[in-house]
């Protein structure tokens, strides 16, 4: 494990779950696929050699991210546990939910892609506007708990915690933190560590396959990249407190199974850290 020094900013690793059983291409948001053994104590062996002493751990309540926290904590029980929390768990994908994404039909990935913001995946599942509000509420939520005086008098800037998460999870929360910074389309948060293959919440993008593949690269990207105002399910022409990617603004970068990038997602103006 590491020394957190005592003057350092509160540090926030976000970990991708191991890798699950599940065939390559598959669609599986909020399915419950179960991790893979072996690579689940690959994981855990990793992080527990990484992690500072008494982290505070949250996790998706989703298996493949519980089993890696029940796993770390039996490495290391000085780690601090926090029940499972629902705005952690992976985008709803609705009806495409345990279908290869090359069998999804084109014209449902097409609207998707058109109206990135809005679009409910698979019909009935969330849009990326409801994805990123649950981000933003979660995060806040975090935030404040960290604002407390009780909190920072205990642990100061040495406070420290990781997410075990998915990978859309990670990359919506890169794209929030980047509002601060007006570049959320550049994933601007300090994000360090990134790294190994591509995640697969989403299709690495093939020859002809529609553009809202994580390898997209960022461009420059118009006015019109950015969308502040919808309506929908939270109420019409309601005012979003963070501004909306179009597929190719996405963020783009790859982490593998089971790794672990730090960012500064706890206080509104941490400093980033290299995960050591």
């Amino acid at each position: 494990m590491v020394d957190v020094p005592a003057e350092a900013a509160p540090l926030c690793w976000l970990v991708r779950h191991p890798r699950p059983e599940a065939p390559a291409g598959l669609c599986y948001g909020r399915t419950d696929l179960a991790a893979q053994p072996a690579d689940t104590a690959r994981a855990a062996q990793a992080l527990a050699a990484r992690l500072p002493a008494g982290i505070v751990l949250r996790s998706s309540p989703l298996q493949r991210c519980q089993t890696l926290l029940q796993a770390l904590h039996v490495l290391r029980p000085d780690v601090q546990l926090r029940p499972p929390e629902g705005w952690l768990a992976e985008m709803d994908f609705g009806a495409w939910e345990g279908r290869l994404w090359a069998d999804l039909p084109a014209a449902e990935l097409q609207a998707w892609t058109d109206d990135f913001g809005h679009y409910r995946a698979g019909g009935h599942g969330e849009s990326v506007a409801q994805f990123l509000m649950r981000l933003h509420e979660g995060l806040q939520a975090v935030r404040a708990a960290w604002e407390t005086p009780s909190l920072r008098d205990r642990h100061g800037w040495a406070y420290a915690e990781a997410w075990i998460t998915h990978a859309g999870v990670i990359r919506g929360l890169c794209w929030l933190a980047g509002q601060g910074r007006g570049d959320g389309a550049s994933c601007g948060t300090g994000l360090s560590g990134v790294s190994g293959e591509c995640p697969s919440a989403m299709p690495e993008r093939q020859a002809g396959a529609p553009p809202f593949s994580p390898t997209d690269e960022p461009s420059a990207h118009s006015p019109a990249d950015h969308e502040h105002c919808f309506s929908g399910a939270f109420g019409p022409a309601g005012k979003l407190p963070f501004s909306l990617p179009t597929a190719s603004a996405w963020p783009s970068f790859h982490i593998g199974f089971g790794e672990m990038v730090a960012g500064d997602f706890l206080p509104m103006a941490a400093v980033s850290t290299t995960t050591g």
